[in-house]
């Protein structure tokens, strides 16, 4: 029987692969798929399920090696160590470095008033800290040692769920080079991976070849140019995880009035680190509650700068989509630098680039490399986010352990599962639904886009990926530019600025888009030929771009049928193709799925396997919902379909409650610390009276210290200040109010809306031709 390895991204984006020890791709699946949960973190028993029941029906092999996507003792070894030897005398490291090793082993939480807690604090006071040292010492063992806990604890789970496989926990950013250079096809390639972070790194060079992947250089913790791209998205009011893309898209509609700013930012060293500029406008800010943990963070000054951040489902102003620009262009500009360090650093004959990690779903970027950096050919990870982690987990222990050896091309990505037409059929009819079987389909389907009739498409496994390639896609004509407009308003429910692909047959991918290297996975945005343009206007981009799909017989022949016939009827090969979804929900997985969001939506006709399904012959059996009570009817299915404790179990409860409560405790001490520091700032400037911003829990604490310590506090001011309300005795007031009292010293006690609060005072009292002076947590905690 055949040997297998099982691979897993367990963090967001969760997945599972399969692999043969030859390095084919079996199967890959994303949670977010089955739970319609985007990014999922939780365990992907979903896609375990579903991949071993693969396995068992087409008689693939046994699983033989189980892989994940980090390596817990690196927590210890490269996190915690390294901040142990630079922070405290060397003999005091080594001992506390020993005895962490002694103990790791033989615990599972870190806990105050809990062994190994008592241990490790008892030995800082043998070794003579200060409080202080000892104190911040303390909070960073206590959170490493969880977070290692927390790794080590799904170890042991997956042992004990995969009794005859050897279990392996694969280095983060190990995993993303496998997934890129082993599917890549080149024999010998550099290797590019950017992203968030994995137990340590940001950013990884590295060459591959016969021999494996060799390391070539690293970037840490918080030189993060993901974390970087991802914390202005939320400034600009998308989520904080999975919304980058947004930004992209509307960085075409502005221009880099920022770009001065945004170049101070950041460079590449001649050793292919990435240093961000920590000063006046990106602060060293400690992640919340996560001692040790820092990120790149946006000044007051910067957000200053910038016009203040946009509040959520507030309209866009033209200064939003000049800082997406000239943060795109910023973005562009360090990948090109990476990219250019490796190609100086390898011999002339590596002339292919590998690209991996989130940052590597930025495909402007991907374009700008692949122009400047002096690379001939380019592979872009068509996971490159973590779910791609799964893949290259398995992929790397196939290496290692087995013959997988580079110089395979990955030509599709359709590995999720398959459907029989029972299933199908009987989904079907359950829906009451009618349906027609064309003898070509294919035709049929291009006829109705031809006359301007939008089309989804059901076939085969799905994508593995982000993208939607055929298999789970909307379809439209591109000739006619209001067609983007329709598809916005009546399907997808999203953003105006964000552009439709197109997918071109590919041999005229070249005749229409001003790209030199293959693209079918829709990872390249490049410009579509001037002459052109006015043929597809509803798939060009207000900047001339477009995300091409290069569509090929042999990788996908329904598609290539589709569109052979669209040209054949208007002399085009290209088509607009976009994920069968509507806004909130993930991409469609399952029949039943995909017949929902036909029957909620304004999609003209669904073409399921060799079925065909119209609206309009349909339309009593039409879904109408709430958006929310529609995309809970998916949820709930999951929940039903894949009960188990498994279900439950995400990443930060693998180890019961104890995460959460170290999370609540270090979020109560990291407030009351800031409470402390800020009444101690403002003794300091001579302060003798305040006003505290913010009549929550930290304006209690910091009130506590300021009866403490003789700060006399006037007043409170908060939003939801009601007459005649008072906290012990102060009374709390509108901010109009408290400036109208003679309020013009201001602590803001609050912590995610702190930068608002500091806004609307300093506008406030503009207003009220008065100045004032404030001290806030960012203003201590740095």
């Amino acid at each position: 029987m055949r040997d297998l390895v099982l691979g897993l991204s367990l963090y967001h984006d969760s997945s599972a692969a399969l692999v043969s020890l030859e390095g084919d791709s079996l199967a890959c699946m994303t949670e977010e798929r089955f739970s319609n949960i985007k990014h999922d973190g939780g365990y992907p028993s979903a896609c375990i399920r579903e991949i071993l029941a693969l396995a068992d029906r087409h008689q693939w092999g046994r699983v033989r090696y189980v892989a994940f996507n980090y390596a817990p003792i690196l927590i210890l070894e490269e996190k915690l160590f390294s901040w142990l030897d630079s922070a405290l005398p060397a003999e005091a490291a080594t001992v506390l470095k020993t005895a962490i090793c002694e103990v790791a082993p033989h615990a599972t939480v870190c806990r105050p008033m809990m062994y190994p807690f008592t241990y490790l604090a008892a030995l800082c006071d043998r070794l003579g800290m200060d409080e202080d040292v000892k104190e911040e010492t303390l909070r960073r063992i206590r959170w490493n040692l969880n977070r290692y806990f927390q790794l080590a604890d799904v170890e042991k789970y997956l042992v004990s769920q995969f009794p005859d496989a050897e279990v392996i926990g694969v280095r983060h950013h190990d995993c993303h080079a496998a997934s890129a250079f082993y599917p890549s096809g080149f024999d010998q390639a550099a290797i590019l991976t950017i992203d968030g972070h994995g137990e340590f790194e940001t950013i990884s060079l590295a060459e591959g070849s016969a021999q494996g992947i060799r390391r070539l250089g690293n970037t840490v913790w918080p030189h993060s140019l993901g974390l970087l791209y991802r914390n202005f998205t939320e400034f600009l009011g998308f989520g904080w995880l999975g919304d980058e893309y947004k930004v992209m898209g509307m960085s075409a509609y502005g221009t880099p009035r920022y770009a001065d700013l945004f170049a101070g930012l950041g460079a590449v060293d001649h050793n292919g680190a990435l240093h961000l500029t920590f000063d006046d406008l990106l602060i060293r800010q400690e992640m919340p509650y996560c001692p040790g943990e820092f990120w790149p963070g946006i000044s007051r000054k910067f957000k200053r700068l910038l016009g203040g951040a946009r509040v959520p489902g507030t309209p866009f102003e033209p200064r939003h989509f000049d800082i997406a620009c000239s943060l795109q262009r910023f973005i562009e500009g360090i990948g090109v630098q990476l990219a250019q360090n490796l190609r100086a650093r390898l011999p002339s004959e590596v002339d292919a680039l590998c690209i991996s990690g989130g940052v590597g779903l930025n495909g402007l970027m991907n374009q700008r490399i692949y122009q400047q950096a002096g690379f001939k050919h380019i592979f872009v990870q068509p996971a490159s986010g973590d779910d791609g982690t799964a893949l290259g987990a398995a992929l790397h222990i196939a290496a290692e352990k087995g013959r997988c050896r580079p110089g395979r091309r990955l030509e599709h990505v359709f590995l999720g599962p398959d459907y029989g037409p029972d299933e199908l059929l009987a989904s079907m009819r359950a829906l009451g639904l009618t349906w027609d079987e064309p003898e070509d389909i294919a035709w049929t389907v291009a006829q109705h886009l031809a006359a301007g009739k939008v089309v989804a498409r059901f076939e085969g496994r799905s994508e593995f990926g982000p993208r939607a390639l055929g298999h789970r896609s909307i379809m439209a004509s591109p000739l006619h530019a209001e067609m983007k407009d329709i598809l916005n308003a009546r399907i997808k429910h999203r953003e105006m600025f964000r552009p439709f692909a197109p997918a071109c047959l590919a041999e005229f991918v070249n005749e229409y888009f001003d790209v030199a290297d293959r693209s079918e996975f829709m990872l390249l945005i490049c410009p579509v030929k001037p002459d052109k343009r006015d043929r597809i206007p509803a798939v060009v981009h207000v900047d001339g771009t477009a995300r091409v799909q290069s569509v090929r017989q042999d990788a996908n022949p329904g598609m290539y049928a589709i569109i052979k016939a669209f040209q054949g009827l208007t002399g085009i090969p290209v088509i607009m193709n976009t994920s069968f979804n509507v806004n909130g929900e993930t991409i469609v997985e399952t029949p039943q799925d995909a017949l929902e969001c036909f029957l909620y939506t304004d999609i003209d006709y669904l073409a399921i396997e060799g079925f065909l399904i119209s609206k309009k012959q349909n339309i009593a059996q039409r879904i109408d919902l709430p958006a929310d009570q529609f995309l809970q009817r998916r949820k709930g299915r999951y929940i039903q379909h894949y009960w188990s404790h498994e279900l439950y179990k995400r990443l930060d409860t693998y180890i019961p409650g104890h995460l959460e409560t170290d999370w609540e405790q270090e979020r109560l001490r990291r407030d009351d610390d800031a409470a402390r520091r800020m009444v101690a700032a403002a003794l300091s400037r001579g302060w003798q009276n305040v006003c505290i911003a913010g009549a929550g829990v930290i304006g209690h604490a910091v009130l506590t210290y300021a009866h403490r310590h003789g700060l006399t506090v006037g007043m409170f001011s908060d939003a939801n200040a009601k007459p005649g309300q008072s906290v012990t005795g102060v009374p709390v007031l509108s901010l109009s109010q408290a400036l109208d009292a003679g309020a013009r010293r201001f602590i803001i006690a609050a912590n995610q809306f702190e930068d608002d609060i500091f806004a609307a005072i300093t506008t406030q009292a503009a207003d009220h031709g008065v100045l004032v002076e404030t001290i806030g947590m960012v203003d201590v905690m740095l």
